[in-house]
């Protein structure tokens, strides 16, 4: 990712990681795909959001947590986007 995400980037990645489900999970080829050693950062929102995200994507592939728990957190982060 050339710019830093926008909380529309970062919420997109969430609509797409629930419409997806867990077959074909890529939320962490996203995570992945931000430069954070690029001059312009995130947000302290997104960053925040992020965050929360790189969290509980490695509680979810450690087996920490189910894909429903999951999919509870990340429709907190905003809009509903559980669906």
């Amino acid at each position: 990712m050339s710019k830093p995400p926008t909380r529309a980037d970062v919420l997109e990645a969430i609509r797409e990681t629930v419409a997806d489900g867990p077959g074909e999970y890529r939320l962490p080829d996203f995570l992945a795909s931000i430069d954070w050693s690029a001059s312009v950062r995130p947000t302290p929102e997104v960053a925040a959001m992020l965050g929360r995200l790189e969290l509980w994507d490695c509680e979810y592939r450690e087996g920490d947590m189910d894909w429903a728990e999951f999919q509870t957190k990340l429709g907190s982060l905003g809009e509903s986007v559980v669906v």
